[in-house]
């Protein structure tokens, strides 16, 4: 059997055609949606570097992390910090 029968590679340039199109929808999207994180990276030294899973909030107790989103002034402050 040939792979490259004209058929075939239609058909493969269809699949793939279809596969970027789909990537490029999802891109999209995730930009005008403003989805929440489920992942985040901690490069800072304050907790354990890495990465943390984001799980939706039950009760709060001592020693819980907790993600906050700063206003734009203090994250230029906090940045200016390092």
């Amino acid at each position: 059997m040939i792979l490259w029968q004209p058929k075939m590679l239609r058909r493969r340039r269809l699949i793939l055609g279809l596969a970027m199109t789909a990537s490029l929808a999802t891109l999209g999207l995730s930009a005008c949606l403003h989805p929440r994180p489920w992942l985040v990276y901690n490069a800072s030294p304050s907790v354990a570097v890495g990465f943390y899973r984001i799980a939706a909030p039950t009760r709060l107790q001592r020693g819980d992390l907790v993600l906050a989103r700063l206003p734009l002034e203090m994250r230029k402050l906090a940045n200016d910090r390092r």
